[in-house]
């Protein structure tokens, strides 16, 4: 499932004002169309073409987004670090057989992709390296 709307992504690709999709699975979106307030709070930049732009100013005036929600993309985007992002990918691809399933639906039939990059951080929860010997105070 691509993270813009293929309306929104055509609309935006006439405009030239997305780049198209590399390949690491990331994009580049003008910052004055990335959401509902964008325009607004990124009034100061000039809604130029990314084919226009000089590459001086395209980190200035564009952001890196993920194509694809559910992607290694997403991982990174989300900041985890390579590492990290691949152990996670490669877990998702890589589900066991055995229960639970791999993905438990919620009401709307979406996927909690997000419950399975959350929860690689639960695991380190615990692992706390602070010892109150520690405490210098």
């Amino acid at each position: 499932m691509s993270v813009l709307a293929s309306a929104d992504a055509e609309d935006l690709s006439a405009a030239g004002l997305i780049s198209p999709v590399s390949e690491n699975g990331t994009r580049l979106v003008h910052r004055r169309r990335l959401g509902r307030y964008s325009d607004e709070e990124n009034s100061h930049l000039p809604l130029t073409p990314i084919s226009s732009t000089p590459s001086s100013s395209v980190t200035e005036m564009y952001v890196t987004i993920p194509e694809v929600l559910i992607s290694l993309a997403t991982l990174k985007y989300l900041g985890y670090t390579n590492t990290a992002a691949n152990r996670i990918w490669d877990h998702c691809n890589n589900w066991p057989s055995t229960p639970p399933g791999r993905f438990e639906v919620d009401p709307d039939g979406d996927i909690p992709f997000v419950e399975v990059a959350v929860g690689y951080l639960k695991r380190f929860r615990d692992q706390d390296t602070w010892d109150e010997e520690n405490d210098s105070s």
